[in-house]
């Protein structure tokens, strides 16, 4: 099994294929920077492949995309030409779920609450099943194994005196109300060897296996879980290794994690998601929620002192009282132990009378949580939830957390974990472990961060695409710097001019990239879009996965259909699914004459039109020529602006509106000055390197083959700084001359 690699391999490719495999023979860490196009997802599993197989190990596979799940299999249908491979792509419960599907709450469900909905059901499909002893003993005790699990994770109760504890098992007279999961019944009773034997010849998608499932009857997530035991490539999103409660749900399916070997996929995207996975936030409309239950509950008494209510009502002050103090602009900073202070001043107690009103305020919580999954609700409690964010809160390591309010229209308190390594450290765990992406530089920063050992592997393969391919320059003449962007409209309109201008250069694919929503939004306020005579495409932030992907189907079908000599398609004639920004009417404010926006001040001459370049003629409006190529308006970090291909002529040029730099929050500050005193490097970890990371992704969407052809824009003069970060950077003084200059160089003007 020496020779799994599927295709003629690129330059670069069998290098990434031989320093995995050395890895995995030596129980080694290591990280690669393969550029975007490089074909890293395949290089990496034909690398593991071989000495996994011949050793006997497992791999799990964690991408944070279904896209990502997608390429992966598609990977191992390959690799299955030239020797057996079984994989199967796994999603969470919830995405999963077919009840989920017509019931919002469970979809709003955690993990280990939708574990525990989800264990009731099963035990009344279980009860009603008829099966052999050893069967339905062997069932109920992966159910309870699954339970204790989920009951540590939500309820916390290894913080509690035994005698506290009121989780568990719910007893069997009170369970008669839970409806049986009939999708779990069926799966008691189905042939799950045609199942396994249909998913290893076909090596479905997650989409694909769902789907089968479906049309079956049965659960595709608890049938997933029968074929994981017999699967070599395991495909899951980073809950599934990362978070606490679900990793130990994987060893029970697939071993113990010396005899797993772990690839992390987009790997730029582990510390943040680490951070994050270790913080805890207490917001305002989760106090009121708790206010309601408690009345709901009988407003229960805690320490015979206070009612749950008033308890809750304390605290809203308390929140209320941190933001006028410590807020600016958007959060502040909280001196250690403010938070117990002020209760305990403001109540008239000890710490010890607090630690007794939490602990039967976590008692009451676990009641009633218990009383709703007896009644087969989600076995979600507010009060719990109280319970344990304090618990935590007082119980934090203080090195690695610090204690921040925050302001805007849901205030809340945030224990941010600012050492990704608490949760991405257990990568040391697996017997050998990958981490790739096409943006991970420095390497050593990413190494530093999540905890991998000093002797990690750092390598880094260079693009395997004629330079030519992809040109990238930036202008010096404006910038996103907040003082500059706030107070100076000269640069503001500059800005606009440039994008009215090279937008209007040449009818290519582009899009267009935004430090934040807020800043794309005041663009798009001012006229932008109206002003282009083009088809506009706009990710708006809380889309759903379903109205992105709509939105990126639509602006694809655009673009296409010009490379198949078809007219392009304007957004507001096709299905409407997701919000879009179409080429409207200015309206009154003064946009249709090339006038200056009274709201932003942003303004510039009108925007060239036709395929010709030639203006076009605006009369009471802005010309529509919908013949022409879309844009696509976007973030830096968004979905559109990470992980997507647009192969070809779907899209040709890319304009980066300013650099991403993180804003100085107080969040910010604390994460800088965190890493400056552990590494000494603490601009370069969390400002320096995160920005460039998201620009280099933006980048990334345009050449991703052979034949690719694109260039980028960055409009912002800090891109100097960048210059060893993206290869072949340069200024320009003149970017119309640049664009007309490069398709006319490769012979596609």
């Amino acid at each position: 099994m020496s020779d799994l690699f599927p295709y003629g391999p690129r330059e670069g490719q069998m290098r990434i294929v031989e320093v995995v495999r050395e890895a995995v023979e030596g129980e080694r860490v290591i990280v690669i920077e393969a550029a975007t196009g490089t074909g890293k997802t395949v290089s990496v599993l034909s690398g593991v492949l071989g000495p996994a197989l011949d050793r006997g190990l497992r791999v799990l596979y964690t991408t944070r995309t279904n896209s990502q799940q997608r390429q992966v299999i598609l990977e191992l249908r390959a690799i299955s030409g030239r020797w057996p491979v079984r994989g199967i792509a796994l999603q969470g419960r919830r995405h999963l779920c077919l009840l989920a599907r017509e019931d919002m709450e469970i979809r709003s469900s955690t993990p280990e609450e939708h574990t525990l909905l989800c264990a009731d059901r099963k035990r009344a499909a279980l009860d009603a099943a008829a099966l052999s002893r050893e069967r339905r003993e062997e069932v109920r005790t992966a159910i309870e194994e699954e339970v204790d699990d989920a009951e540590a994770s939500v309820g916390m109760i290894g913080d509690l005196r035994p005698a506290d504890r009121r989780g568990g098992k719910v007893p069997g007279r009170r369970r008669s109300r839970v409806p049986p999961c009939p999708f779990f019944a069926r799966l008691l009773e189905h042939d799950v060897g045609t199942l396994a034997t249909w998913a290893w010849e076909t090596l479905p998608t997650a989409e694909e296996f769902t789907g089968e499932c479906a049309s079956r009857g049965i659960c595709a997530y608890e049938a997933a879980k029968r074929l994981i035991p017999g699967a070599d490539v395991v495909v899951v999103p980073y809950n599934f290794a990362f978070h606490p409660f679900m990793r130990r749900r994987m060893e029970m399916l697939m071993g113990t994690l010396d005899s797993i070997v772990l690839v992390v996929d987009e790997a730029h995207n582990l510390p943040d998601f680490a951070r994050d996975l270790a913080s805890t936030t207490l917001t305002m409309a989760s106090l009121d929620r708790c206010e309601g239950e408690s009345r709901d509950w009988k407003d229960p008494l805690l320490a015979g002192r206070i009612t749950a209510s008033r308890f809750v009502a304390v605290l809203q002050e308390i929140l209320a009282d941190l933001v006028d103090e410590y807020v600016y602009e958007d959060d502040g900073a909280l001196p250690p132990y403010e938070v117990s202070t002020e209760l305990m001043s403001r109540l008239g107690v000890t710490s010890h009378v607090v630690g007794e009103i939490v602990t039967d305020l976590h008692r009451h919580g676990t009641a009633i949580r218990d009383a709703k999954r007896a009644s087969g609700r989600l076995p979600r409690s507010y009060l719990l939830n109280l319970a344990n964010f304090l618990i935590f809160w007082n119980e934090m390591m203080e090195e690695d957390y610090v204690q921040l309010v925050i302001g805007g229209p849901n205030p809340a308190i945030e224990a941010f974990c600012m050492n990704p390594a608490r949760i991405a450290g257990v990568a040391n765990a697996f017997h050998s472990s990958v981490h790739m992406s096409g943006t991970l530089r420095p390497l050593d920063e990413y190494r530093d961060s999540v905890g991998l050992p000093p002797d990690t592997t750092l390598l880094t393969v260079p693009s395997p695409f004629p330079p030519g391919n992809l040109q990238v320059a930036y202008v010096n003449d404006v910038t996103t710097r907040y003082e500059d962007i706030r107070f100076d409209g000269d640069n503001r309109a500059r800005i606009m001019r440039h994008l009215l201008a090279c937008l209007g250069a040449a009818d290519r694919s582009a899009a267009v990239f935004f430090p934040s929503y807020r800043l794309m939004n005041e663009f798009l306020d001012a006229g932008l879009a109206s002003r282009l005579g083009r088809p506009v495409f706009v990710e708006r932030r809380g889309m759903t996965q379903a109205e992105f992907a709509a939105l990126i189907g639509r602006f694809r079908r655009a673009s296409s259909s010009h490379a198949r000599g078809g007219v392009g398609v304007s957004p507001t004639t096709e299905d409407g699914g997701a919000p879009v920004e179409t080429c409207g009417d200015a309206g009154a404010d003064g946009e249709a004459d090339g006038g200056p926006s009274p709201e932003v001040g942003i303004g510039g001459p009108p925007a060239p039109t036709g395929r010709s370049g030639a203006p076009g003629r605006r009369t009471g409006g802005p010309t529509q020529d919908m013949g022409r190529r879309p844009v696509l308006f976007g973030v830096m970090g968004g979905r559109a602006g990470e992980g997507m291909d647009f192969p070809g002529e779907q899209l040709e040029m890319v304009i980066i509106v300013g650099l991403p730099y993180p804003k100085p929050t107080a969040r910010q500050r604390a994460l800088q000055h965190y890493y400056d005193l552990r590494f000494g490097r603490g601009w370069e970890y969390t400002v320096h390197a995160p920005a460039a990371r998201r620009v280099r992704q933006a980048i990334g969407r345009i050449v991703r083959s052979e034949t690719d052809r694109g260039m980028a824009l960055i409009l912002d003069r800090r891109a100097q700084h960048f210059g060893g970060d993206i290869p072949g950077l340069r200024m320009t003084a003149d970017p119309l001359a640049e664009i007309h200059g490069f398709w006319r160089d490769v012979g596609r003007a």
